[in-house]
């Protein structure tokens, strides 16, 4: 893959990963600001499902925005077809959807709980059980986003190899020149075929 493109493609998809980390992370803190140490204070529970369905949400939105730009981007460029073409794309892709993306916001509500919230409304071994469902769904939700991805990256290399498929060889175009008629070697060249070019239609 040419490296201008590659350069190109990394940029834009670490542009849209820290345009969801900016906006995500006053999202969480003002999930966070709901931890009081009064009666008030917010359920650890619910506090919890909280920061990870904004986590889920932010995950899902990134593998659409990257099949998205992926797609807007090989479509204007326009690489040529090549065997490992989908693979380099696919390992740019891959790293910035790591399966723990995101879980350190549902890890991180332990401690402010510990440094401001009410320790009545918090509990040691249903947090850690949380903090695994957090765990499989961020698991989960980056495999489909990265899957959302390579579809995009699978369906523009597809097209291109079928489309170099159809395109005429030169070897097609000179055996298509070659005429099986009688001659001192056996066959025959049509040289004006070979080399003539299609005339324009009249315009009568």
């Amino acid at each position: 893959m040419d490296e201008q493109l590659r350069s190109l493609i990394q940029q834009k998809l670490e542009t849209i990963s820290q345009d969801q980390y900016a906006h995500l992370t006053p999202q969480v803190d003002a999930q966070w600001k709901k931890v009081t140490p009064g009666p008030d204070c917010i359920w650890f529970v619910d506090l919890m499902e909280n920061v990870q369905r904004l986590c889920h949400r932010t995950i899902v939105q990134r593998g659409a925005r990257f099949a998205d730009t992926l797609t807007d981007t090989l479509r204007n460029v326009r690489p040529s077809y090549e065997s490992n073409l989908a693979a380099e794309l696919k390992a740019i892709v891959d790293p910035l959807l790591p399966e723990d993306l995101y879980v350190y916001a549902s890890i991180n509500c332990r401690g402010v709980f510990q440094r401001h919230g009410n320790p009545q409304k918090f509990n040691d071994s249903i947090f850690e059980q949380l903090v695994a469902m957090a765990r499989a769904d961020s698991m989960n939700t980056t495999r489909d986003a990265k899957n959302t991805a390579h579809i995009a990256i699978d369906e523009y290399v597809l097209s291109m190899k079928n489309q170099q498929s159809v395109q005429p060889t030169t070897r097609d175009r000179w055996m298509d020149s070659v005429q099986l008629r009688p001659s001192f070697f056996g066959i025959g060249i049509d040289l004006k075929k070979l080399f003539s070019r299609k005339k324009p239609p009249s315009r009568d």
